[in-house]
Parts: structure tokens; sequence; C-alpha cells
């Protein structure tokens, strides 16, 4: 995951409920601190609530792990990109992931008004 925003955390909780092993990229220093508390805070909630375990809670969290280094990406078979809605940042995140992943991994945005195929221009050809 790139980006730890609302829509970046929340995606970034979901999958770490889901069993799933998740790193999260982070472009502010303060946000390798700031972004496990949020995420400590949402599941935390969730625990007052009934809608999980402390167990439940404790498991997504060690699931989780935030670098601000992308290069710390280049084992994921998906990376999802949630950076602010500005077509010159996410291609130039797109290109450099690129450069990245391995071949074979999927690159997904969460855009909602740049069209994905114009962000997959910043990226090599990919055969599948």
């Amino acid at each position: 995951m790139v980006g730890s925003g609302t829509m970046g955390g929340g995606i970034v909780e979901l999958c770490a409920l889901r069993g799933l092993d998740v790193r999260l990229a982070v472009s502010r220093e303060s946000s390798l601190v700031s972004a496990p508390r949020r995420l400590a805070a949402s599941l935390d909630r969730g625990v007052a609530k009934g809608r999980l375990s402390g167990a439940e809670r404790d498991a997504a969290l060690s699931r989780v792990s935030v670098t601000a280094d992308l290069g710390d990406l280049s084992d994921r078979q998906l990376v999802i990109e949630a950076v602010p809605e500005d077509e010159e940042l996410k291609l130039d995140l797109f290109a450099t992931l690129d450069k990245v992943v391995d071949t074979d991994a999927l690159l997904a945005s969460t855009t909602s008004a740049i069209t994905i195929t114009r962000l997959a221009r910043a990226t090599r050809t990919r055969a599948g």
C-alpha cells in the first residue's frame, strides 16, 4: 500500500484483518509513527464495539509494517496506491513502482478521476 490517508489506512486495516502481510509506504517520516497509531486506534475501536477480539486486533497489527522507502515494496505481489488525486504525483509513483516491483506484480490505484489507462502508460508493457 502506498499512502496512509483515510482510504489507504482503511485498505491496510481490511487486508491485515483478512490475514494478509501488509507493507505500507508513507511519504513523510512523521507518518512512520502516526500511521501505525491511527491503525491501532481504529482496531481498538473495533474491539471496544465488540466487532473483533483483542487477539484479532493484535494479529492484524503484527501483519503491518511501515516504511518510507518505496524500494521496500520490491517483494510485493500487489501494490495499491492511495495518494492524493494529483495526476503527476500518481504518474511519477507508477513509474517508480514499475522499476521497483517484479514484472508480474499487480499495480492498482484508488483513483476516481484519472483513467487507469493513463496511469498504466507510466509503466512498461507487461506481458500476461
